[in-house]
């Protein structure tokens, strides 16, 4: 039986989306902003949590432009785990989320400009992903 694996998030990017290119394969990186509440006392507090994510293929190409600091997302991915050796010899790990399908919510508060062509609710999906 295969664990359970599957993140819903909901939030907004910190900063531009940054495009790289893995074995040929377009890679968006990306971390958003989202909010928990807990309890302290009587009283309930926000706290903001932070989430690397990762957006592959041609779906990250026809998003790259849009995919700008303060955009608001929802994001439904699985978890990875990165693990890798540093140059100094110690192990180093990172947990991302890999996007599996991505729906902008709205448009961000960054200067550039960004051609809209009413899709700001559209639904992505992209079954290209390397893993």
């Amino acid at each position: 039986m295969e664990d359970l694996n599957h993140v819903l998030i909901m939030g907004r990017l910190t900063n531009d989306a940054t495009m790289g290119n893995v074995a040929n394969i377009s890679k968006l990186d990306f971390c958003v902003a989202y909010n928990t509440t807990k309890k302290n006392g009587n009283n309930y507090e926000d706290e903001v949590n932070f989430l690397n994510l990762s957006l592959w293929g041609k779906i990250a190409e026809s998003l790259e432009k849009r995919m700008l600091k303060g955009v608001q997302v929802i994001v439904e991915g699985h978890l990875k785990q990165n693990r890798w050796t540093n140059q100094e010899g110690k192990q180093q790990s990172k947990l991302e989320v890999i996007v599996d399908k991505i729906k902008v919510i709205s448009s961000g508060s960054s200067k550039k400009n960004v051609e809209n062509n009413g899709n700001d609710a559209s639904m992505y999906e992209d079954a290209s992903f390397p893993f």
